[in-house]
């Protein structure tokens, strides 16, 4: 299943170290061999990228907060319960910086004295929580007394197999593009240049010769397409006998996440990584050109890699969904658009000058 869509180097150690202030964050915090620190919830994040896995998106509420219309969906059901289930923050409480001098002088002779009595306070207990934890929703009530319930008793709960990784292209995401004008290809609305791209794909074009792709070419492809169970199976084995040997090209970048680029819409959605994108080479952009238009054309913080990023494509297997492949495709070439659309009006006015 095939989505196409036009449009770090480490830091290495000294052997002399210095004595770490107290208040210095140690220099292993920032490495991933050591393991994932702990996010914030109020930030998207990446998740599983210490496994080595494909790592799955967590967004933030905000993202939640800004949809029109909120589909029902597992993520939002999760963000749903996190959201009552979590307990409201206590009241700070004030300082003596918050006083004015009025209630300092006030308070000074309140307490000239010694103060109220205030013995009956010993011993008051904490304030009760007003919302129960998740994780005790389903645990039994813990009542004394003649009522209260044998665990013997109690039916066994049913173990359920582990929830898989929730994936950060759902419904909530394609609503999102949405909102922020970034149209499925199924939307009604259709641009001026509409008919001009049907047009193109209309075109009769040769068919492959025999004498470049035999028969036993087709049968092996057909094998190779046959065994091929996952996505990476499709990509290795499958992909390059339809585009060609892709490391002979080196205006092609496989599996290359999009860090560098501005964010799209409002910074709360994963960052693009298409399984292979095309683009100019760095050597035939002016740096001037580079530098103004640094966060619309450049992916990677990798210069050498192709800028301009202007033909994508996505890849499933098997097991993958077309649903999601069109939206990686959409948000790909969103992000293609834009850069060719930016580098062709900053050319233009160079001309024009």
């Amino acid at each position: 299943m095939v989505a196409p869509c036009q449009t770090t180097q480490p830091k290495g150690r000294s052997h002399l170290t210095k004595r770490k202030h107290p208040d210095e964050p140690s220099p292993q915090d920032d490495s991933p061999s050591i393991g994932c620190k702990r996010q914030r919830t109020d930030k998207p994040s990446l998740q599983g990228s210490c496994s080595g896995s494909e790592p799955s998106w967590q967004y933030p509420p905000i993202f939640w907060d800004r949809l029109s219309s909120i589909p029902l969906i597992p993520s939002a059901v999760e963000e749903l319960q996190r959201r009552i289930y979590t307990p409201p923050p206590f009241p700070s409480r004030p300082t003596a910086q918050n006083l004015s001098q009025i209630a300092t002088r006030e308070l000074a002779r309140f307490a000239r004295h010694g103060g109220p009595d205030l013995r009956d306070l010993r011993g008051y207990p904490q304030p009760i929580r007003r919302h129960r934890p998740a994780d005790t929703m389903n645990s039994p009530p813990q009542h004394q007394g003649a009522n209260a319930t044998d665990p013997s008793t109690m039916p066994t709960p049913v173990t359920t197999p582990t929830k898989p990784t929730t994936n950060a292209y759902h419904a909530g995401f394609e609503q999102h593009l949405i909102d922020h004008e970034v149209h499925p290809p199924t939307f009604a609305s259709q641009g001026p240049e509409w008919a001009e791209i049907m047009e193109a794909l209309d075109r009769r074009r040769p068919s492959l010769s025999p004498s470049l792709f035999s028969s036993t070419n087709f049968d092996t492809f057909r094998a190779r397409n046959f065994a091929a169970k996952n996505e990476a199976a499709v990509l290795r084995a499958v992909i390059p006998t339809i585009t060609g040997p892709i490391e002979a090209d080196p205006l092609c970048l496989p599996n290359a996440q999009f860090t560098k680029l501005k964010p799209l819409t409002d910074g709360t959605i994963v960052p693009a990584k298409p399984d292979f994108y095309y683009g100019a080479d760095p050597k035939d952009l002016d740096r001037s050109i580079r530098d103004e238009l640094a966060g619309d054309i450049i992916p990677s913080a990798w210069e050498d890699r192709p800028m301009v990023p202007n033909f994508f494509l996505e890849v499933k297997g098997p097991k993958g969904t077309s649903g999601v492949a069109t939206l990686q495709a959409c948000y790909d070439g969103a992000l293609g658009s834009r850069a060719m659309h930016r580098f062709s009006g900053l050319v233009e006015s160079y001309w024009n000058y």
